[in-house]
């Protein structure tokens, strides 16, 4: 989470940089990211963060994901414990 917290952020915090009016920017076609490139930050963090821990946790990222899949009894306590402790 804090991965993927730090990438976002600091693109949304790129993107509002480069869009403030009162810096100067001289080329108006190389402006920023956009909002697409904001979403594509997220969407591709959450790709990789999904892609890199698939293995070793089945992609669990968010603690509210394994407490989810515990209340529904898909995992044990004690791994909902450990993956939520990771």
């Amino acid at each position: 989470t804090l991965l993927f917290l730090y990438v976002t952020v600091a693109t949304v915090i790129g993107y509002k940089h480069q869009s403030d009016p009162t810096v100067n920017t001289t080329d108006a076609a190389c402006s920023g990211v956009g909002i697409l490139g904001i979403a594509w930050a997220f969407g591709g963090m959450i790709f990789v963060l999904v892609y890199c821990t698939a293995g070793v946790s089945g992609g669990h990222i968010n603690p509210a994901v394994t407490f989810g899949l515990f209340l529904a009894r898909k995992v044990s306590l004690i791994r909902a414990l450990l993956y939520m402790a990771a």
